[in-house]
C-alpha cells in the first residue's frame, strides 16, 4: 500500500517541473503517516527513461530524485523505442548498459518489464519484450531484478504470449 507518484519525467526537479524541496515534503508527509497509522505505506515511483543515453540521464537529475520513493522502478522504454534520444540505435548492448546504469543508480532502483498488446501480431516486439529478461542476465542487475514492475496492456493476452516465448517474465 501506498502512494504512486504518476509523473514520469525523470528530470522534473532538475527540468523545473516540481521542486526538490516540494518532492521531499510529499516524501516526508507520506513517511509520517505511515508511523502514525502503524502502516506501512510506500512512496513509488515509475520513470520513463524514454529512450535517453547514459549521460542524458546522468544530466537529467533522476538519480537525485530517487532518494525521496521507497521503491523506483525504471521504465528502459528499449520495448517502445528503436533509437535513442541521440539518433543511434537502440541496441540490445545499449539495453544491458542502460540496467547497470539503473543498478549504480540508487539502492532502491529496479526495473518495469514492458509489453502491450503489438506482441500479439508482431513476433519482433515479443522478442524486444523477451530481451529483458537475457538483458538482466548479461548485466550486473540480479539484485534489481527480484522486485519489478510490469507495463502491459488492458489484455491478458499480452503476458500469455510474453511468458510463452520468455518465461521468465
Amino acid at each position: 500500500m501506498g502512494f504512486y507518484w504518476n509523473f514520469e519525467c525523470p528530470g522534473q526537479v532538475s527540468w523545473g517541473f516540481i521542486t526538490d524541496w516540494e518532492i521531499a515534503q510529499l516524501s516526508t508527509y507520506i513517511k509520517q503517516k505511515s508511523n502514525e497509522l502503524n502502516r506501512k505505506l510506500e512512496f513509488i515511483w515509475i520513470p520513463s527513461l524514454g529512450g535517453r543515453t547514459i549521460q542524458q540521464l546522468e544530466d537529467s537529475g533522476v538519480k537525485n530524485t530517487m532518494r525521496y520513493f521507497n521503491y523506483v522502478f525504471c521504465q528502459p522504454n528499449y520495448y517502445q523505442r528503436d533509437t535513442m534520444q541521440d539518433g543511434s540505435e537502440y541496441t540490445y548492448d545499449k539495453l544491458v548498459e542502460i540496467l547497470n546504469w539503473i543498478r549504480n543508480a540508487s539502492r532502491n532502483s529496479y526495473i518495469e518489464l514492458e509489453a502491450d498488446n503489438q506482441v500479439l501480431s508482431n513476433p519482433n516486439k515479443v522478442l524486444r519484450a523477451c530481451d529483458y529478461v537475457k538483458a538482466q542476465k548479461d548485466s550486473v542487475v540480479r539484485d534489481i531484478w527480484q522486485r519489478r514492475a510490469y507495463y502491459f496492456d488492458t489484455k491478458k493476452e499480452v503476458i500469455d504470449r510474453v511468458r510463452r516465448t520468455c518465461p521468465e517474465w
